[in-house]
């Protein structure tokens, strides 16, 4: 018999502060109402392409992505579909409900 090999946990980047980090400790946003909208995945299942914040600082990142159009990029949206300050506040009530 071999020894299992322990299983490699899900790496992805951060789009505000470009650090690789485990997928478990970043924050999913998602396209959603026909790619019209940005919103934050909570269960991380949302279909189509995600973009990364790193859970421990989201608003920095966050900050950092919009001002660079990171998110807007990564998304693969256009430029009139991000609402930064309803977003912010979204995450905002997010780490208050689910503190990191």
């Amino acid at each position: 018999m071999t020894p299992s090999t322990p299983r490699r946990e899900p790496q992805r980047t951060c789009v505000g502060c470009r650090q690789r980090r485990p997928k478990a400790r970043l924050v999913r946003l998602a396209l959603v109402d026909g790619g019209r909208r940005v919103t934050i995945d909570v269960i991380g299942r949302l279909p189509g392409r995600g973009a990364y914040l790193c859970r421990d600082s989201p608003l920095e990142c966050l900050e950092r992505a919009m001002r660079r159009r990171l998110v807007l990029r990564s998304l693969g949206a256009g430029h009139d579909v991000i609402e930064g300050s309803a977003l912010g506040e979204q995450l905002r009530r997010l780490i208050e409900e689910n503190p990191p």
